[in-house]
Formats: C-alpha cells, structure tokens, sequence
C-alpha cells in the first residue's frame, strides 16, 4: 500500500493513492487492505508511531552556515510521505511459532530553498530536496479481532546506516551509544533481522535516557546534526575542533510530553540540474538533493 501525505505551513493533508502490495512467502489466510492500513494506522495514530516516525527532522529555518566563502541558510517549504507496506511469509521467529512479520516503509520527501547571503543581500542559491526513509517492522501476534488487527510494533529501522560513518553520543547519566544502535555497546544481538534482509533496531534495546540529560556527540568528522534541546526547539548543534575529534553536546528537554526523541544525522548531497521552459524562455534550476540523512531515537524515561 502507498499512502501519501502532503505538509504545507504546518498543514498535512491525507492523500490515499494506488494499493501497492507486496511480500515474500505465503500471506496471511485474511489478505485485505485493512491489514496494511491499521499498520499505517499504528504508525499515524499512537504517540509511539508519531513520535518515532515525526515529520519534525529538522528546523524550518535554518541557523546561517559559512560554506565556500559565502553564508547560507536554508528555508523548509513543504513535504511528503508515502509508505510502502511489505507484508512477509509465516515463520516461527524471535520465540514465537507461526507467526507473520512485516516491514512498512516510510519515505519522507522535504522541500526548501537554500538562501546565499552576500553582503546585505539574499538570494535563492538552490531549491533543496531533502529525502529521508525510515522503516517500522510488525509481528502479527494476535487474531484480527485486537487492536491494529493484531499487528505489533515490534522495530525501528533507517536507510543508509553505517556505524563506521558516525561518532558515539555520551550521555551525561553515563554509559555511551552509537548512531547505529541504540545500546551500551554494539551487539548483533540487539538488532533483529525480518526475513526481507533489513535491519532494524529491537524497539525495547532503543537507549533510554532521563529527561533533561545532557548528550554529547564525539566523531573524527565533523558530522552536521539536528536535535531538541532544553527548550524543545530543534537546532543544529555546533561542532568544535581539539585537533583529532569533534565535539558538540546539548541539553535534552525536561518536559514529559514525549516517549521518543529524535537525533538527525545529515548526509552527503548532489546536485540535479534542470532546464525548463517558461513563456519561451529557457531556465535553469539547480536542486541540492539529500537522501541519506540517518535519523536515530532514544526513548525518555518519563
């Protein structure tokens, strides 16, 4: 199933677009829409799913940055979600015997412009495209007659994850854990694996922090991240240099509004180049296109 979602000035509008099913093995004995809906629901609906799956990834203004000579700032202007759900065959898995899994996948496409500032000037330097995946993985635990139809939370998962490419966060309550699991220590046993080849972190194994603890993020690059801080805005945090790390560190909020809090990863960018026509007139526009931002959670213990 594809479900598509439009964001504009704090608005989200619900498209529902084209069925999209697919799997691997046999499907459940009831094979209907409701089935991947009520995932989507789960994802839509509970403080769980919104918190872990936020559209709040990033600041809609950014903070200015200094970047080949110039200064920068970027504007988020609107976006889109459409999920894909993946519905695998029967097995017995994680302690439980003949039983289905199944992976929704949900793609976020952010849409900007990145400003240049030259002097007392601004100007649009590029359109931006800013997309992100995460994935929600399900076990079908109970009959339909339970809530969600008995499909069950059962893991968290992005794209492009690779530890070897992020720092490790320090929480100020002590211990330490890294952008690719949330853990004491990487351990292959903290991660789960559906039988479709992704990986996903074990919603239990998501580090669980006190609230308004304070995380520092050491790397041997100087990574760009966004995160909440004390006051529950969402900054990008600063990076300093002591000649072989990059240090930066933040204040978590206090508040106990919330069970997960998000930490955004920025990754690499290209740029697409497209020529388009308007009133006989030839234009180009440039587009600077992410699509590898990692974003990871930590559970606040409220």
């Amino acid at each position: 199933m594809i479900i598509s979602i439009l964001h504009k000035n704090s608005t989200i509008l619900l498209l529902f677009s084209a069925l999209i099913i697919s799997g691997c093995g046999r499907k459940p004995t009831v094979v209907s829409t409701s089935y991947q809906q009520e995932m989507v629901n789960f994802i839509n609906n509970t403080q769980e799913g919104q918190e872990l799956f936020s559209f709040y990834l990033y600041p809609e203004r950014s903070e200015s940055f200094f970047q080949n000579g110039f200064y920068y700032f970027y504007e988020l202007e609107s976006g889109r979600r459409y999920y894909q759900v993946d519905i695998g065959g029967q097995a017995s898995m994680y302690g439980f015997e003949d039983i289905y899994d199944a992976v929704v996948r949900i793609n976020d496409t952010l849409y900007g412009t990145l400003h240049r500032i030259v002097g007392a000037d601004t100007s649009i330097y590029r359109h931006l495209e800013i997309a992100v995946t995460r994935y929600a993985y399900f076990l079908k635990l109970f009959t339909d007659d339970n809530s969600f139809h008995g499909w069950r939370f059962w893991g968290y998962g992005v794209d492009n994850l690779d530890p070897r490419q992020y720092g490790t966060l320090l929480p100020g309550s002590g211990g330490s854990f890294s952008a690719f699991q949330s853990g004491d220590v990487i351990d292959v046993k903290s991660t789960i694996r559906s039988k479709m080849g992704f990986y996903f972190i074990f919603k239990n194994n998501i580090v669980k922090l006190p609230r308004g603890d304070t995380l520092t993020y050491r790397s041997v690059n100087r990574d760009i991240l966004f995160a909440e801080t004390n006051d529950g805005v969402r900054r990008n945090i600063s990076l300093s240099s002591d000649g072989s790390n990059y240090t930066g560190g933040w204040r978590t909020p206090p508040g106990s509004d919330k069970f997960y809090r998000l930490i955004t990863f920025e990754g690499p960018y290209f740029e697409r180049i497209d020529t388009v026509t308007v009133g006989g007139m030839q234009q180009i526009y440039t587009t600077r296109i992410r699509y590898s931002d990692v974003i990871i959670p930590f559970k606040v213990d409220i």
